[in-house]
C-alpha cells in the first residue's frame, strides 16, 4: 500500500494545478470536518479534517522538483 501511495503522490506532483485545487477545496469547517468530503446526496461535511485527499495533495506539494512552486 505504501508503494501505491508513493506512486500516486509522484503522479499527482506532476499536476500542480490539481494539487492547488485540492488544497483549496479540502479545508476544515468550524467542526474540523472537511468541507469538500460530504455525505452523498446531503452535502454536509462528513470526514474529519485533514482528509485523505488533503494529505495526498500536501504530500504531492512537498514531493520536490515536479512541483516547482512549493
Amino acid at each position: 500500500i505504501v508503494d501505491q501511495w508513493d506512486a500516486l503522490v509522484a503522479e499527482l506532483a506532476t499536476t500542480p494545478d490539481v494539487v492547488d485545487r485540492l488544497l483549496a477545496e479540502h479545508v476544515p469547517d468550524d467542526s474540523r470536518r472537511c468541507q469538500a468530503c460530504t455525505r452523498p446526496g446531503l452535502g454536509t461535511p462528513m470526514k474529519p479534517w485533514p482528509c485523505g485527499l488533503y494529505k495526498l495533495a500536501m504530500a504531492a506539494k512537498r514531493q520536490g522538483p515536479l512541483y516547482p512552486n512549493r
